[in-house]
Parts: C-alpha cells; sequence; structure tokens
C-alpha cells in the first residue's frame, strides 16, 4: 500500500452525506490547540519557578556575609558569593526567555486558531447547502415518482373506458382530461427533479473542491505549528542546558580556587597573621611552708612551733609565709598522703602541681608519689589501646590490674590519662601505670 502524504488524497467518504472526514479534522484541529495550550502553560510555570528561583537566590547572596577566613578558603568564599548572583542572573534570564515566549506562543496560537475556524466554517457552510441540496432533491424525487405513477394510473384508465362501449362521451372527456393533467403535473416533476438533481450535482463539485482546499490549508496550518512547536521546544530545552551549564562553570571556578586550598598553608597564614606569642606561662611552683630560707620565716623551734600553730588558722598554703624546718633533733613529718584520683579536675591539677616541682621540694616534707613522679612520656596519640602496667586502683569503685586493655580517652595533664575499661568504667590513672599496646 502506498503511504499517502497529503491530506487531499485520505479524509473522504462513499456515503454522499458523510461528514466523516472533515469532522476527524475539525477534531484534530482542536486536539491542536489544546496542545498549543499546554505548552503555552509549561513556559508560563517555567518562568514563574526560574523567577522564583531567582529571587530565593538574590535573598541568600544578600543574607551571606563577608567572613575574615585565612587563605584560600576566604577566596573560595568570596568567589562562592560572587557565583551565587551569577547563577541568580542565570536563572532571572531564563526565567524571562520562557515568559517571552509563552506570549509568542499564545500569539501564534491564536492566528492559527482563528485561520482554523475561518476553513471549518466556509466547509461547514458547503457541506450544510449539499445536505440541503440532497434533501431537496430526494423529496422532488419522490415526487416526481408520484406523479409518474398517476400519469400511468391515468392514461390506463383512459385507454380502458375507450375500450369499453358503455362508457359515454362525459367520462371519456373526463378520464381524457385527468389524462392530461397528470401527464402535465408528471412532465413539472421530472423537469424539477432533474433540475434539482443538476443543481445538487454542481453544489457536490463546489463542496469537493472546498473539501480539498481545506485539507490542504489543515495540512498547511498542521506543518506550521509542528515547525513552530518543534523550534520552540529546542529552544526552551537549550534554554534550560545553558542555565545548566552557567551553573556548572560557576561552581567549576570555585571548585578551581578549592583545588588549590593547602591545609598546612592556610594554618600557616592564619600564625602568621594573627599569632600572639611562642613562650608559654610559667608554672606556678608548689612553695612549701617550712621551706628553709624562706623570706619572713622565724628561727628556733619554739618559733617554728608557733608557726606551725600558726599554720593550722590559714586557708590558703600560697599566701603563708614559709618557716625555717624544725630543729634536727625532732623527728621530721610523715609525708602528706596522695589524694585518691578521680574524675574530678581538682585532683588532676595537684598531680600536675607535684610534678612539676617534684624536683625541687624537700624529700622530707614532699607530697609527690613516686607512682607520679616517675611517668614515661606519653605514648603516640594516635594509639588508642593501652595495656595496663601496674595494678591501680582509686576509690570507691574504679580500679584496673597488670595487663588489663584500656582504651584512651584524653590526656588530663602530663602525667596522668583518662581510660575506659572494658566494662565500660571511665576513671584516671597514673601514666606510668600503663604502656603502649604491642
Amino acid at each position: 500500500m502506498t503511504k499517502l502524504t497529503q491530506y487531499a488524497e485520505a479524509f473522504w467518504g462513499t456515503d454522499f452525506l458523510s461528514t466523516s472526514g472533515s469532522d476527524t479534522l475539525s477534531k484534530h484541529n482542536t486536539e491542536e490547540k489544546k496542545f498549543l495550550q499546554d505548552f503555552e502553560e509549561y513556559l508560563r510555570k517555567r518562568s514563574k519557578m526560574e523567577l522564583e528561583y531567582s529571587k530565593s537566590l538574590a535573598q541568600l547572596s544578600r543574607s551571606l556575609k563577608d567572613r575574615p577566613v585565612v587563605g584560600v578558603l576566604e577566596a573560595s568564599w568570596n568567589c562562592l558569593r560572587g557565583e551565587l548572583d551569577t547563577c541568580r542572573q542565570s536563572h532571572e534570564e531564563a526565567g524571562l526567555f520562557f515568559a517571552h515566549h509563552a506570549e509568542e506562543t499564545k500569539r501564534f496560537c491564536k492566528d492559527i486558531v482563528n485561520r482554523r475556524e475561518s476553513v471549518e466554517g466556509r466547509l461547514k457552510k458547503v457541506q450544510n447547502q449539499k445536505s440541503t441540496m440532497y434533501k431537496n432533491m430526494m423529496s422532488l424525487n419522490k415526487t416526481y415518482r408520484q406523479k409518474c405513477q398517476e400519469k400511468d394510473q391515468a392514461k390506463d384508465q383512459y385507454d380502458i373506458m375507450r375500450r369499453e362501449v358503455t362508457s359515454t362521451v362525459k367520462e371519456l372527456d373526463k378520464a381524457r382530461t385527468k389524462r392530461d393533467k397528470t401527464d402535465e403535473e408528471a412532465t413539472r416533476a421530472d423537469s424539477a427533479y432533474k433540475t434539482s438533481t443538476i443543481t445538487l450535482e454542481d453544489m457536490r463539485q463546489e463542496w469537493e473542491r472546498e473539501m480539498e482546499v481545506a485539507c490542504k490549508e489543515f495540512q498547511d496550518y498542521d506543518e506550521e505549528q509542528i515547525c513552530f512547536l518543534r523550534s520552540e521546544m529546542w529552544m526552551s530545552v537549550n534554554r534550560v542546558s545553558q542555565t545548566a551549564f552557567d551553573v556548572d562553570e560557576s561552581c567549576e571556578r570555585v571548585r578551581k580556587i578549592l583545588e588549590t586550598c593547602d591545609v598546612n598553608q592556610d594554618v600557616q597564614s592564619f600564625i602568621s597573621q594573627f599569632m600572639t606569642g611562642t613562650e608559654r606561662p610559667a608554672p606556678v611552683p608548689y612553695q612549701n611552708y617550712y621551706d628553709t630560707g624562706a623570706p619572713g620565716s622565724s628561727s628556733g623551734g619554739g618559733g617554728g612551733s608557733n608557726s606551725r600553730a600558726g599554720s593550722a588558722s590559714s586557708s590558703d598554703t600560697f599566701q603563708r609565709a614559709p618557716v625555717p624546718p624544725p630543729p634536727a633533733s625532732a623527728p621530721a613529718p610523715a609525708p602528706t598522703p596522695v589524694p585518691a584520683l578521680g574524675n574530678h579536675g581538682g585532683s588532676s591539677a595537684f598531680y600536675s602541681l607535684a610534678h612539676n616541682v617534684a624536683d625541687s621540694v624537700d624529700p622530707d616534707y614532699s607530697t609527690v608519689d613516686p607512682t607520679y613522679s616517675t611517668a614515661e612520656p606519653f605514648p603516640d596519640p594516635s594509639v588508642r589501646q593501652l595495656t595496663v602496667s601496674k595494678s591501680f586502683q582509686t576509690p570507691p569503685n574504679f580500679s584496673v590490674q597488670a595487663g588489663e586493655k584500656v582504651t584512651f580517652l584524653r590526656k588530663v595533664n602530663p602525667n596522668v590519662v583518662e581510660v575506659k575499661t572494658h566494662l565500660n568504667k571511665i576513671g584516671n590513672i597514673p601514666l606510668a601505670c600503663i604502656r603502649e599496646t604491642v
């Protein structure tokens, strides 16, 4: 079967009054109109979305403040803020583009719909005229047949009466008059029927020409609409791609700056610009109240005894005036016991302070436990699992045994660390009681 490419060859019908071809084209025109309206609605909604998104980006851009971040991140942040405005502008241009083409689509739809409706109007007018003439012709055809039958009956009646000997002259005249009358009526009916047939044929030819012209115009309009929509859709998706490309380029410019980011260099830049000093504050030493040679101390046993008595009323060790040690004959006081090590910061600070002055304090009056003063260097911070090398216990309920594995949590001070046991108990132990797990 040969493929047809023209509407004028494909929308006909054998029924004289059939309008299936024109009805199909009319329905197709209605669908094409709806298609144009749907595309126009898409463009308007897309324009609204792009413009709203552009406004949101503008608000976001205004909310971003300049931050004095040192290094590449500052440049990246400033570039990101600038590119955000570029993205906003791209989306705004896309919104205006879609709004403009929505108006173009609306104008095109209105124009082509008016032209189609004009062609449909002419075609329907000719079809109605053809239908009316056809009905009139059929009515005249019926009258013509009836008159011919009456003519034949009147002629037969006249012939019968003329052959009968009983027929009177009056009856024969009456039958002859009827015959002649029906003959004239049949002739007139025949003439009217022929005239209507010729007129109908002329109308049929006119309808056929109009139908062919309408098919060609409908095809031209469809081709025009196809070209228009193809072009508009092409440009709309190109606009979307262009917007995406602009956004990607903006992101790429930020990425190129981030590629130059070096953590060490940024840290060094911050240090060089904002450093406050390299020397740390000196530690506050422990001052034994009975340290020999301290300013303001008293000499002699009596003075020392009075000093001890006076020390009982003082609440701040560091505010007391040191006194000389007791005479050699007096027994040395027992060392102050080391407080139990717990989760409180005061104990940790105590051990740190004791360790810092352990070498300078009189051993007879020292409060430094050998466990803390002989601590080894702290292990590698990356090591999380440690092994207890010496059993240790602090009241009321935290204890570790030699050989037990513990998890390092944090360094409380240079000599004490906080660990967690396999029973999920957390406590502080001296650094000398642990070693790295091999």
